[in-house]
């Protein structure tokens, strides 16, 4: 529980920091600034793919195949690939912002600082998840404040002295990134570079599809549910900001259930990582509560039209501990394909969903999708799998075996 309360408050950390510069950047500089958060929130999903592929797979595969180069390989390979990807998405920004249904002329300059600070943010995560799977969570968790107070407190210090918006921009970037290119220096040691990443996808696949196709349903959802109007655009994003430190945080239930079945699958015991998941999900989802309640009024936001995003993502807390623990293990110790074909299957009946013509088109597909995958999964594991009162996971059909040995 110890560990997943640090890589929690890691994430928390990594998340928050950058919420509220766009909540202080909006008292500071344009209050339409805050809705950046929305406008660019896809691209997160591209950062998560990276760090998936080129950080958590890579330190998977040093696990599973005792492969020494494949941390560092995916460190250098998954850099290049952030800046060729989030490189052509800054310089390409007027199209991206006029996809998103918003303004170009508002918006432009931040977007294009928000794709950039998410392109070092990928090269940060990468380094984290190196961190971690070396057990060093207290490092992580010491550059990860440094690294964010930096970006913040610069940003908005920036902003208070000058409205000049290229100073504003250009100054925490430079510092972060300087700092981020000296920490991963500072992580080099010699290594042989391979260009195999097959088994690193391999290992994160189902994640992979997950994350690719939420930002299909992100970018195409938030572009049809802002054509609506400024009101949902206000709800949806506050909605995003106060919940999303949260998912954020989330992801340490998933990332320890890893490195647990990475090291050592069968020595891996189910019913501790359920309650400590419960736990640490009922401690974000009261925390997402007071802030959503706290906040509402301040934000000029329609009540009833966030309340309904709002119950969207409660739902999806409830059920997430749950099927993302099932999936981990399928993924790790029983089929890759299934485990992704079940994502795949259930975000892409998410995907279809998002065109519907209503504000709301991301709610009802987050509702079938948090469903079946629920589902899905459980059938799967419990066709295959007995959970024992112990907490451990013995296969079923070794269990029939051994009666049939004893009859």
């Amino acid at each position: 529980m110890k560990r997943l309360l640090r890589i929690a408050i890691n994430s928390l950390f990594f998340s928050f920091m950058p919420i509220l510069g766009w909540f202080l950047l909006g008292r500071t500089i344009d209050g339409n600034l805050i809705n950046v958060f929305s406008i660019t929130y896809p691209l997160q999903f591209i950062y998560a793919i990276i760090v998936s592929i080129f950080g958590t797979g890579a330190n998977i595969k040093k696990e599973k195949d005792n492969d020494d180069n494949s941390v560092l390989s995916g460190l250098i390979l998954g850099m290049i690939v952030a800046g060729i990807i989030f490189g052509l998405l800054a310089i390409f920004v007027d199209p991206f912002v006029t996809f998103m249904n918003m303004d170009v002329e508002i918006y432009r300059e931040f977007t294009r600082y928000s794709i950039i600070s998410l392109c070092i943010h990928t090269i940060f995560g990468m380094l984290l998840e190196k961190y971690y799977f070396e057990n060093k969570e207290k490092r992580a968790n010491l550059h990860c404040a440094i690294y964010n107070i930096i970006n913040t407190s610069i940003l908005v210090i920036t902003s208070l002295i000058t409205k000049n918006v290229k100073i504003v921009i250009a100054l925490p970037l430079v510092f972060i990134g300087v700092y981020c290119l000296t920490l991963l220096a500072l992580n080099l040691k010699k290594f042989k570079l391979k260009f195999d990443i097959w088994k690193n996808i391999k290992y994160e696949s189902s994640n992979i599809v997950t994350l690719f196709l939420h930002f299909i349903v992100f970018l195409f959802g938030n572009s049809n549910a802002f054509s609506y109007g400024e009101e949902y655009v206000k709800a949806i994003n506050f909605v995003a900001l106060v919940t999303d430190t949260q998912w954020d945080a989330f992801v340490a239930i998933d990332t320890v259930a890893k490195i647990d079945l990475a090291k050592d699958g069968k020595a891996f015991n189910a019913r501790t990582h359920i309650k400590n998941a419960y736990i640490l999900d009922a401690v974000l989802m009261t925390s997402s509560l007071a802030l959503f309640f706290g906040l509402f009024s301040f934000n000029g936001i329609t009540l009833k039209i966030a309340l309904v995003f709002l119950a969207w993502e409660m739902f999806n807390f409830i059920l997430n501990p749950t099927y993302s623990l099932a999936i981990d293990f399928l993924q790790l110790e029983y089929s890759p394909f299934i485990a992704t074909l079940n994502k795949s299957i259930a975000y892409a009946l998410r995907a279809g969903l998002i065109f519907l013509p209503t504000p709301y088109c991301l709610v009802i597909g987050g509702f079938a999708e948090s469903v079946f995958m629920t589902a899905s999964n459980l059938i799967v594991f419990f066709r295959n799998y007995k959970l024992e009162k112990s907490g451990m996971i013995s296969k079923r059909n070794a269990l029939k075996k051994d009666e049939k040995v004893i009859e």
